[in-house]
């Protein structure tokens, strides 16, 4: 056997001990990988922990220092009492001078004297009760003192346990195995027990005061034992109240024992409080807390507003206020509208918000800090065009509700004149602000009047109906108008002077029935979208002047504009043009004061002003606005091609043109015609389909070409637009016609045909006739019409390439620009065609290519972008039939094989239209020489 050294090397010693620190627990990759998700658990545990066990310690040291002070008072009780429980030496002394003094009597006397034995000696009851509960009781305090001290050491040693690894998987799971042994022994219930213990110590302390005084003192006995009862009874209702009302602060260790009983016992409490789990006293409190809460917070929100006396404590609930209200760019959080509304609504300046606010922003626009006076100026107007875009999304969903008889919540006037007096503001948030604030307010002034409108229509008396109707219509005054408009200022006056009448006393009931039509008939007028449309135009234009004339963007300007448009339903339509009278609409000029640079005006800005103005049709019909909006885009164009017109959906801007062209009386002809060009370009054609906006501007413009003066006409490009709004036709026809199958028939549309023949009218000489639908119906007729409309079509397709072939040969311009449309759309047609193409414009077509061939060499040099696309027109040109026009395209390939700066091959199909062409030749000359042999024979 061999022998164990009693020496043990120290390097194995420390080999060993590295072993074993090996063998200790190390992170791997994957769990430090999910260091941060433990962090977050570390974070939520730590915070519970602290406050569980802090309150331990507080509350063990608390019971401490109690059952010391308690332990003190109890001893001289003690020493009082005990000696009761052992036979009195001076009692003794006076039972033996008693006898001695009997017996001396008795000598005396000469009597005998017979001595009596002492009975033993027994405590009476009273001191027997009194000392074993007061015994008791100091017993119970210095154990609930040693078992407080347990705790705190237990507490201190978790601390250390959980806090003595860094790393944060190590300390999770550290906590998390103390915690839950924590549990497991019932550390809770052990620490509850503790007061419990001191409580009954009490108990016995008063119980044994009472035995104490009984013999002594029987009034004192009976009134101590009266505390006591007190005392027992207010304890046990402490225990009892929390569990009937769980809002109630009181509690004692014994509340919780009876809840647990009461739920063993049916579950009794828990039917009380409604409860589908078990959960204990803790626990149903807490649940408890999150039923019927709101008017809880609502007082919560009065009690903040009230406490915060200064601005420096009123600064972070503004900050707050927007995160509150707004959920996202489209949406806000409609719920807590209930949680702001006291405040709101509130008719104490201490309580109301928007009061506080305005002080707010009062005091801080006239402050000496500059730093301060932007910040708290911000966050103030952000929290107030928050809370007006909160109170105007209620409004919108009040006024989509019939039947509507409280008024949305009112923004006080006194507001408006604390905008007004802002001086060195910022600027974006104070229009932002303003806007909907005066958005708010005129979509609380419709409630009002909807209001006024459902009382003259309940079920009751004529009399009854026009008194409530004044009640409500005295919310709103005559100074609330603050727009421009005749015609709602007088029947709104004669509003206010009806329901006066009304209230009158004796009036009859033919009278009052007279009355309420009368009124009804004001309030209908009032009611009238375009009414509210000139209203809300006014708020339009005040909010877009400022932005033009102070040249600055509004916080968040285009959801501000939304919100407005929005804000009274039915009002600005896209769908419908609601009509307002010639001094509403006076607003909506406003463009033309506006600058047609896009370096002052910015684009967004503009798309805002130009929708302003288009909302009626006075800016249709004024020359100076027109010529803004075409100056302006022309200009827009110059920086970004293609300008960006998704945002006119209607096409005013084409509008504009049209009008120009109808009047005659352009500003700047060459910028309309410019502009065309942009639109059709803004719109773009897709290869499969012609947009429905496009097709009907383009219709439109081929509609006036024949009537346009010459002001347009002489315009070096106005021969291209029309060129390129004929094509837009064209190829609109393609898609509907669907040329691409030479084997379908297509179905006869009427509108299509009136189309196809409109344009060939056009482009066409009166000789060409457009083929016409055969009457009976034959398939072998309507397919012999197909190919004739098919060749129809493709060949006013040619033609289109042709022109801009021609258009661009003859173009003048000094910057040497082409304009080559959609010559991508133009050439996918004719690629694989097979069908027949009219022999003029084929002729036609080899004329033009000539032409491009004859000024090959010469600039501009987009031209080229033209002579190499030329040959890729058609995969096999089986279309070129005419025998003349291929001998010009033979001509022109010759020309262009002959160069030899810019011949480099053949490019795209030109072999193959070399060798069509060459067979035409060919084949007209065998023809030709065969025929002079006949004559000759």
């Amino acid at each position: 056997m061999s022998q164990v050294p009693l020496v043990v090397d120290p390097e194995k010693r420390l080999e060993s001990r590295s072993s074993a620190t090996h063998k200790r627990f190390k992170p791997s990759a994957d769990d430090e990988a999910t260091q941060f998700l433990w962090a977050t658990y570390l974070d939520q545990a730590n915070n519970y922990d602290k406050l569980l066990l802090e309150g331990w310690k507080g509350d063990m040291g608390g019971m401490l220092l109690f059952s010391a002070l308690y332990s003190a008072i109890l001893a001289p009780f003690l020493i009082e009492s005990y000696p009761r429980l052992q036979a009195d030496p001076a009692d003794a002394t006076v039972a033996i001078l008693t006898q001695m003094s009997q017996q001396l009597a008795s000598l005396s006397n000469g009597t005998t004297f017979t001595s009596e034995s002492r009975p033993p000696f027994e405590p009476d009851t009273a001191s027997m009760v009194c000392n074993t509960l007061w015994f008791l009781s100091l017993a119970l305090a210095i154990t609930c003192s040693l078992l407080a001290t347990f705790v705190q050491q237990w507490v201190r040693d978790f601390l250390h346990k959980t806090a003595v690894r860094p790393s944060p998987i190590a300390k999770a799971r550290i906590l998390a195995f103390s915690y839950f042994g924590l549990r497991r022994f019932g550390m809770h219930t052990f620490v509850d027990i503790i007061p419990m213990l001191m409580h009954i110590s009490l108990s016995f302390f008063f119980a044994g005061l009472v035995a104490f005084l009984y013999p002594i003192n029987r009034p004192l006995a009976y009134l101590m034992a009266c505390i006591l009862g007190i005392f027992i009874f207010v304890y046990l209702g402490l225990s009892c109240i929390p569990l009937v009302y769980l809002d109630a602060p009181y509690r004692t260790p014994v509340s919780d024992l009876i809840w647990r009983f009461g739920i063993m016992l049916r579950g009794f409490f828990l039917r009380r409080h409604h409860h589908t789990e078990e959960p204990n006293l803790t626990e149903a409190m807490l649940e408890a807390s999150f039923k019927d809460y709101k008017e809880r917070d609502r007082q919560c929100m009065k009690f903040t507003m009230k406490s915060l006396n200064t601005d420096v404590e009123l600064l972070p609930l503004l900050w707050a206020i927007p995160e509150a209200v707004i959920r996202s760019s489209t949406e806000v959080r409609a719920a807590n509208l209930e949680l702001i509304a006291p405040i709101l609504r509130s008719p104490d300046p201490d309580e109301n918000i928007i009061s506080r606010i305005s002080a707010f922003i009062t005091v801080s626009g006239f402050s000496a800090d500059p730093e301060r006076q932007n910040m708290g100026m911000e966050t103030a107007l952000r929290a107030l065009w928050s809370l007006a875009r909160l109170v105007i999304d209620h409004g919108k969903k009040q006024l989509s509700t019939p039947n509507t008889t409280t008024p949305v919540l009112w923004f006080d006037r006194d507001l408006l004149t604390t905008f007004e007096r802002l001086g060195s503001a910022p600027t974006s948030y104070v229009i932002s602000a303003f806007a909907l604030v005066r958005t708010s307010r005129l979509q609380s002034f419709r409630c009002y009047i909807d209001a006024v409108a459902n009382k003259l229509s309940t079920e009751t008396s004529n009399r009854e109906r026009l008194r409530m109707a004044k009640d409500v219509f005295e919310g709103v005054s005559f100074g609330d108008i603050h727009w421009t408009s005749n015609l709602f200022r007088q029947h709104f006056s004669q509003l206010g002077i009806t329901l006066r009448k009304g209230h009158a006393t004796g009036i009859s009931d033919t009278r009052a029935e007279e009355l309420v039509k009368d009124a009804k008939g004001h309030v209908s007028e009032l009611q009238s979208p375009g009414r509210w449309k000139a209203a809300l135009m006014f708020v339009l234009g005040e909010f877009l002047f400022w932005t033009t004339s102070l040249k600055v963007i509004p916080f968040e300007m285009d959801l501000t504009h939304d919100l407005i448009c929005d804000s009274i339903p039915g009002v600005f339509d896209s769908e419908q043009t609601v009509e307002v009278e010639h001094d509403e609409a006076e607003v909506s000029l406003l463009l033309r004061n506006i600058s047609s640079f896009p370096n002052d005006v910015p684009e967004e800005v503009f798309r805002l002003v130009f929708q302003l103005a288009f909302s009626t049709e006075r800016a249709l019909l004024s020359r100076d606005c027109r010529g803004i909006v075409i100056t302006y885009l022309y200009h827009m164009g110059r920086i970004v091609w293609p300008i960006d017109l998704r945002w006119d959906r209607r096409n005013d801007v084409g509008q504009c043109i049209l009008q120009d062209i109808r009047d005659s009386d352009s500003q700047n002809p060459s910028l309309s015609v410019i502009l065309i060009r942009s639109i059709y370009h803004a719109l773009p054609i897709t290869s499969l389909q012609v947009p429905q906006q496009l097709r009907d501007f383009a219709m439109q413009i081929f509609e006036l070409i024949p009537k346009a003066s010459e002001q347009f006409t002489q315009d070096r490009w106005w021969h291209s637009i029309e060129a390129y709004t004929e094509w837009i036709l064209c190829k609109d026809i393609l898609n509907r016609l669907d040329t691409s199958n030479n084997d379908t028939v297509p179905a006869h549309d009427p509108r299509l045909m009136d189309d196809v023949c409109s344009l060939g009218r056009r482009v066409f000489s009166d000789d060409v006739q457009t083929p016409k639908y055969p009457s009976s119906g034959k398939a072998d007729e309507c397919r012999k019409w197909a190919e004739e409309i098919k060749a129809y079509v493709m060949s006013i397709n040619l033609l289109m390439v042709s022109k801009f072939i021609s258009i661009n040969c003859d173009t003048d311009d000094p910057d040497g620009r082409v304009y080559m449309g959609d010559w991508v759309g133009m050439q996918c047609w004719l690629f694989n065609y097979s069908g027949h193409i009219f022999d003029d414009v084929q002729l036609q077509f080899a004329k033009s290519v000539r032409t491009l061939g004859s000024i090959w060499n010469q600039p501009p040099a987009a031209r080229r972008v033209f002579q190499e696309s030329i040959w890729r027109l058609s995969q096999h040109w089986c279309w070129i039939t005419n025998v003349e026009s291929a001998k010009i395209l033979l001509e022109v390939i010759r020309q262009h094989k002959d160069s030899r700066v810019f011949f480099r091959g053949w490019i795209g199909h030109e072999q193959e239209l070399f060798n069509r062409c060459t067979e035409l030749t060919e084949k007209a000359k065998a023809g030709k020489d065969l025929a002079e042999d006949d004559l000759l024979q």
